[in-house]
């Protein structure tokens, strides 16, 4: 099977997110306009020793015929940050989706119907041994256009104390023990990465 890809991925610490490569399996997947990654929602719950990552992903399709592409999604792996010991993928409707693992990214397909979108989530678990995170967000930038919205949720229990949030502007708020930093963003692109930091109480 030929795959044509359009974006470029290197295999090291923050240099991808999410990338498309065409899959050749009908014309229609290689006529009209890309999908479009329009908006997404994460949520980082912090952990002594890991954290759990859930994200949901929506791409649309202007076109009136369907769309099916692959989705490489890669993870930021280093000595310090090592590969999810746990990950699962979903579609909109809560059906399992099985992926490809890769020495730093998993592989899935996604389709999307004609002139609607579709969401995918993705829920992980990484080790955080070091008590830090990194979230690859620089390559929004290589994207047609920017993201409609994007919303970065961090939530952190008693015992944790964040140390820094490489994102500004976020909104504390609290509930029970627990306490939430939120950010969100319009038309968003960026070529920084999130990175939280935390420290034990």
């Amino acid at each position: 099977m030929k795959i044509l890809s359009r974006l470029f991925f290197q295999n090291n610490l923050f240099t991808g997110k999410i990338l498309f490569v065409y899959l050749c399996l009908s014309p229609i997947l290689l006529l009209g306009a890309d999908l479009i990654f329009h908006s997404e929602h994460l949520e980082f719950e912090i952990f002594p020793e890991r954290c759990e990552v859930t994200g949901y992903y929506t791409f649309r399709n202007d076109n009136r015929d369907p769309l099916q592409q692959t989705l490489i999604y890669p993870f930021p792996v280093q000595e310090t940050l090592p590969f999810p010991a746990s990950l699962s993928v979903t579609d909109s409707s809560g059906i399992p989706i099985a992926y490809e693992r890769g020495a730093n990214e998993i592989i899935f397909p996604v389709i999307v119907p004609g002139e609607s979108c579709s969401t995918y989530k993705v829920c992980y678990t990484q080790p955080t041994p070091e008590h830090f995170m990194a979230y690859i967000l620089n390559t929004t930038m290589r994207w047609h256009f920017p993201l409609t919205s994007a919303e970065f949720i961090i939530i952190a229990p008693g015992d944790i104390q964040i140390e820094s949030i490489s994102m500004s502007d976020y909104k504390v708020s609290r509930e029970n023990d627990k306490t939430k930093y939120r950010i969100f963003r319009e038309n968003f692109s960026t070529d920084k990465n999130l990175i939280i930091q935390w420290s034990l109480k």
